[in-house]
């Protein structure tokens, strides 16, 4: 299990809240939305500018990350799903009827 830095414990709080509104489309998750992650600094009523920067900054940081290692995953079951079943690319042309 990774340990957080102190100063980054109300910033994962935060990310989490807002990884439960992310959407997704057809290739996976959608990164957040800025406007999801200003509206959250809003209500942790984060005004200072350079404490407000820093929140998006790590917010963002940390959405980056964990969309990377979701997407990795994926590849890597992909991959062995493949090769468990040995990635039989199967095509229909009026050749192979």
């Amino acid at each position: 299990m990774v340990e957080l830095y102190t100063d980054l414990h109300g910033v994962w709080e935060a990310f989490i809240q807002l990884n439960n509104c992310r959407t997704a489309g057809f290739s996976g998750l959608n990164p957040l939305q800025f406007s999801e992650i200003k509206m959250m600094a809003d209500e942790l009523e984060i005004t200072k500018l350079d404490e407000r920067q820093y929140f998006i900054n790590r917010i963002i940081m940390i959405d980056r990350i964990y969309l990377t290692a979701i997407n990795d995953d994926k590849k890597h079951n992909k991959s062995s799903k493949d090769k468990k079943h040995g990635n039989r690319n199967l095509s229909i042309s009026p050749n192979n009827r």
